[in-house]
């Protein structure tokens, strides 16, 4: 079967159309879906955290993105019924101490990361003890489900927070 110029260019337009029409609308998708608006969708939000001894509800967690200092987690609600109305962060450190843990900022910084860890090298604060650890976060659960590890040196320590709905 012979086949004529005419009709292999017209063929090799064609393939190159449609590669260049699948590069730049798969680009474009590849772009949307790493970008900081499609990470920050997924982690950004308001996170129900949880005792450690009792893993009962115990603060809910807005994180947004600042474009200057990274993910910015503050504490919006406490939910611990031994916890006082307007009670005081008595152990935190610094500039911190006995403000109020309602709008604390217990989470800054990070940076984002290409593996399952979708954010690392933040700092996170346990208002409990006043110890701050560097963080990783890793979404689960279809995105409804935040692990959140803190180190500390060599040790770390993993909490499974829950999306508001």
């Amino acid at each position: 079967m012979k086949v004529s110029a005419t009709r292999w260019i017209g063929l090799s337009w064609g393939l190159c159309l449609a590669c260049l029409t699948c590069l730049v609308l798969g680009g474009a998708r590849l772009a949307w879906s790493v970008g900081p608006e499609s990470d920050l969708s997924n982690v950004a939000g308001l996170w129900t955290s949880f005792d450690d001894d009792t893993h009962q509800p115990s603060a809910q967690i807005r994180i947004v993105l600042d474009p200057k200092d990274g993910l910015v987690g503050r504490i919006e609600r406490v939910l611990d019924p031994k916890a006082s109305p307007g009670e005081l962060c008595s152990a935190c450190p610094g500039e911190r101490l006995n403000l109020p843990l309602v709008g604390l900022e217990i989470m800054h910084g990070g940076q984002k990361t290409s593996g399952e860890w979708l954010w690392s090298q933040g700092k996170i604060l346990d208002p409990d003890s006043g110890d701050e650890y560097t963080y990783k976060l890793k979404l689960q659960e279809g995105g409804r489900e935040l692990l959140l590890r803190g180190y500390w040196g060599p040790f770390w320590r993993t909490q499974k927070w829950s999306r508001v709905p």
